[in-house]
């Protein structure tokens, strides 16, 4: 995966499909309150314990009361 101006282009096969990001930690804190209900459906190719590792450092998790989550193993990242 390599990033670009727009945000990441993930190769798959020999087809490369061009994805923006958001900082998804700043999405929730400035969009939601401590109070509100937030659910969040989660699927990110892969990119899943990146994402937990900066919605628990930023303390944005915090703000998600139910998450749904598809989570790949991959080598070096599996946690029990």
């Amino acid at each position: 995966m390599r990033k670009s101006a727009r945000g990441f282009v993930r190769l798959v096969g020999c087809r490369c499909t061009q994805v923006t990001m958001i900082d998804f930690a700043a999405f929730l804190r400035t969009r939601f309150k401590p109070e509100d209900w937030v659910v969040a459906k989660i699927d990110v190719e892969g990119s899943e314990y990146d994402l937990f590792d900066h919605l628990l450092a930023t303390g944005a998790a915090s703000l998600l009361d139910e998450i749904f989550v598809e989570v790949r193993a991959i080598a070096g990242r599996a946690r029990a």
